[in-house]
């Protein structure tokens, strides 16, 4: 077992040193999605996501569905679908999102960016 994360095994890989290598933004928040700790990032610092309220409700609210072909489960895994849909989308923004002045002056890269340079 190894107690790397995702994102250290991928630096450690022979094609984290290629330059030639360009995955694409969604491949690369897909595994940013993986790692806890960016969904911590995400999360810290600033007011939950509407998205991310309104999934917990939902789980609080009626549970997990039991996957027993029910009408009530049908319609509950619709709308667990729609809310992940919703979070996977703030998270993307945010991922893709350079933190910038108002003026346009860069703080610092995307998150997507960052993860892809190894930061």
């Amino acid at each position: 077992m190894t107690t790397l994360s995702s994102h250290d095994l991928w630096l450690q890989s022979p094609v984290a040193d290629d330059p030639a290598y360009s995955a694409d933004d969604d491949s690369i928040i897909d595994d940013m999605v993986a790692e806890p700790d960016c969904l911590d990032h995400w999360l810290s610092g600033r007011p939950c996501p509407s998205s991310v309220a309104g999934l917990l409700s939902l789980i609080l609210d009626r549970g997990l569905p039991r996957k027993d072909k029910s009408e009530r489960d049908d319609i509950l895994c619709d709308r667990y679908d729609d809310l992940i849909d919703s979070v996977r989308a703030d998270f993307k923004v945010w991922a893709q999102q350079p933190l910038a002045f108002p003026n346009g002056l860069v703080i610092k890269p995307a998150p997507v960016d960052a993860w892809r340079e190894g930061k």
